[in-house]
């Protein structure tokens, strides 16, 4: 695999970066994953809530806060999975997407870990250890989906795209 197409997964999923400016690797919280995995709706949307259309994600600390949408603040995501994992530890963790490649926590078993939590461990380690986790991360990811590493090698990107991120994700191209 050429690495300048390594980087520009990167580059696209997380803007190439493993880690966010205060040292803790980039996140991005799922509403939508967070209701399937929590399975109690009445729970999810006391502070949650989420337009499957439009990906429209917010949420709120407590039932008489305002609604807040988070995404593209590092801040605001992790304060978002710091409260969800406070109504269920493994559903959160397996509701984000997370480092430079933004796996989703779900895939853990796929990349080599025994849940998200101990995948998020790994990503969080500071310098080489939590970048070699990442990378290692994203090409055991690769080699899980049939096919995968051929579309990334050939360049394939729209079908790289779809089996990377999901069909749903690109319902609009198709």
């Amino acid at each position: 695999i050429d690495p300048k197409v390594v980087r520009a997964t990167f580059n696209i999923e997380s803007g190439g970066e493993a880690f966010g400016p205060e040292g803790k690797p980039i996140i991005r919280f799922e509403n939508h994953v967070f209701f399937d995995q929590l399975a109690n709706p009445v729970l999810y949307y006391k502070y949650f809530n989420h337009d499957s259309n439009v990906h429209s994600h917010r949420w709120r600390k407590d039932e008489n806060s305002e609604w807040v949408e988070f995404h593209g603040n590092q801040k605001l995501e992790w304060q978002v999975y710091e409260f969800a994992k406070t109504l269920d530890e493994s559903a959160a963790s397996n509701s984000i997407s997370m480092g430079m490649a933004q796996i989703m926590g779900f895939n853990y078993d796929d990349v080599g870990y025994l849940s998200s939590t101990h995948m998020l461990n790994a990503f969080s380690q500071s310098g080489a250890p939590g970048y070699v986790a990442q990378v290692f991360a994203f090409f055991g990811f690769c080699l899980s989906r049939q096919g995968l590493m051929d579309h990334l090698r050939n360049k394939n990107w729209l079908q790289f795209a779809l089996i990377y991120n999901g069909a749903a994700s690109y319902a609009n191209l198709l």
